[in-house]
């Protein structure tokens, strides 16, 4: 038995050199100002740990993403 499923996909391209329009950028500056700024880390492993936490921190509890004034 075969199934068939219907996808309705949108592509919106952004104008080039519009971070204020990428979801992304809105969500890499709040885990910059929340967990990078002025921040002197004890070594290079505490440095390449850190992102690990604080994305996991973005994921408890999952509506914490929605905190970034993200546009849709």
């Amino acid at each position: 038995m075969h199934h068939a499923v219907c996808i309705t996909q949108r592509l919106s391209f952004l104008p080039p050199h519009s971070p204020e329009l990428n979801p992304l950028e809105h969500l890499w500056d709040g885990l910059r100002k929340k967990h990078f700024r002025k921040r002197v880390f004890d070594s290079i492993d505490a440095l390449e740990d850190h992102p690990v936490v604080a994305l996991r921190d973005l994921e408890t509890p999952p509506s914490a993403a929605k905190s970034f004034d993200i546009a849709t």
